[in-house]
Parts: structure tokens; C-alpha cells; sequence
């Protein structure tokens, strides 16, 4: 009902559909929907019982569309994974409108960082990823690191509670120094040991001594190598 209502173009520009058991019929048919309209703004699909299957679909009718700025898709463990990555991947490289990704609480691994990667070196709308609670390791951490010395429009960052650990932190740095545009940073919940906390924590008191526009919340809470400092308070450097 509601996917055939989209088809109209209604001038309704936020849906809200968390908790709803929406399932793949329902996710392809909103999919099929957002090939053809151009209001929508927001859509949020939290907390459902579709498949990776269905919500590739869903990330590949991004391709065509020019209106959605917001989608969330988080807590879907299920219904988000590698092959919905992939899909985002592709779509997103022609996509210039799409503002806030919210893919947290998925089942996303760490093989897909080649696609995270083509999304953040392709694309130059998004400007929130939300990556927290799936399953990246240090082969995806090093090339969302890698990509972002190449992408002027992501903000914000958000890889909480993943198992990225210690190669990611170098490799962040290394790419941060380049980048002028990400401030804020969430690597919370990680695998990080004193060295790399150490390492990210240098970096930013040598941003705050240098004037540099970089990372301006830094979030290493409750990992392996984090002291109390870090434990339950933002790092600024503000």
C-alpha cells in the first residue's frame, strides 16, 4: 500500500517505518518506489525483518534517485549485510543526494572493504556513515582509512563496537593528516591496544598544536588500550 502510494509522488517527505515487520516484499516494493519519486527525504527502516537480498535492491534504486537524504537502515542483522554493502557500493557512485547512511547493528564483514571504499572515494554527497555494531576488522579499517585521504564530504564517522584494531589506527592517522574535512570519529568498543590508541591520541594533540581543521571528537572508549580518560568521556579538541 504504502509503496504503491510512493509511485504517486506524494508530497511527503519523511516515512518512518522502524518496528513495523517490514519483510523483503515490503523492502523490494519501496525500492521499486524510489526509482520513480522524487519527494521523499527520509526514510527510516529500523529495526525490521527484511533480507541482505531485498535491501541490496533497496541500496541499488539509490542509483536513480535524486531526493533521499536520510535513510537509515540499523538493527537489522539480518537484513544488512555484504551484499547490501556491495550493492551501496555501485549506487552510490552515481548518487548526489544521499546525506546520512545509518547502517549499524548489521551483519556487515570484514570483507567488504572494497566497497566501503569506492563509496567514500566515488561519492561527494555523504557526509554521515554510520558503521558501528557489525563485524569490520583491520582489512576494511585500512581502507576506510586509505579512502578517506581522498573524500571532502564526510564529517562524521562512526565505527563503534566493530574489531578494528591497531593497523587501522596507523593507517587513519596517515590519511587524516590529509584530510581536512572528517570531525568526528568513533572507534569505540574496538580491538585498539595502547598502541593505537597512542598513535590517534597523538595525532590530535598535534592537530590542537597546529591549528589543523581534522578530527574534533575523538572516541576510543573501552578498548584493550584505553585509560579512564577515555572510558565514558569524548577526547575534543576544542
Amino acid at each position: 500500500m504504502l509503496a504503491r502510494l510512493l509511485h504517486t509522488n506524494p508530497p511527503l517527505q519523511e516515512l518512518h517505518l522502524g518496528s513495523n515487520c517490514v519483510d523483503a516484499t515490503g523492502v523490494v516494493a519501496l525500492a521499486e518506489a524510489l526509482k520513480v519519486n522524487t519527494n521523499l527525504r527520509s526514510l527510516s527502516l529500523a529495526k525490521n525483518d527484511f533480507t541482505d537480498e531485498s535491501a541490496a535492491q533497496l541500496a541499488t534504486s539509490l542509483a536513480g534517485n535524486t531526493s533521499i537524504t536520510h535513510l537509515d537502515l540499523s538493527d537489522n542483522a539480518l537484513g544488512i549485510g555484504d551484499l547490501t554493502v556491495a550493492a551501496f557500493g555501485t549506487s552510490l557512485v552515481m548518487n548526489e543526494t544521499l546525506e546520512t547512511l545509518d547502517l549499524f547493528g548489521g551483519s556487515i564483514t570484514d570483507t567488504v572493504g572494497h566497497h566501503l571504499s569506492q563509496i567514500l572515494t566515488s561519492n561527494t554527497a555523504l557526509k554521515s556513515l554510520n558503521l558501528g555494531c557489525n563485524q569490520l576488522g583491520d582489512t576494511a579499517g585500512i581502507s576506510i582509512a586509505e579512502a578517506l585521504s581522498n573524500n571532502a564530504s564526510l564529517t562524521q564517522l562512526l565505527l563503534t563496537e566493530n574489531l578494528i584494531g591497531d593497523e587501522s589506527a596507523l593507517a587513519l592517522v596517515r590519511s587524516l593528516s590529509s584530510n581536512g574535512t572528517l570531525t568526528c570519529l568513533n572507534l569505540g568498543m574496538n580491538k585498539l591496544t595502547e598502541q593505537g590508541v597512542g598513535v590517534l591520541d597523538s595525532f590530535r594533540v598535534k592537530s590542537l598544536k597546529e591549528g589543523l581543521n581534522t578530527v574534533k571528537y575523538l572516541n576510543l572508549y573501552d578498548n584493550p588500550g584505553t585509560g579512564l580518560y577515555y572510558a565514558n568521556v569524548w577526547a575534543t579538541n576544542e
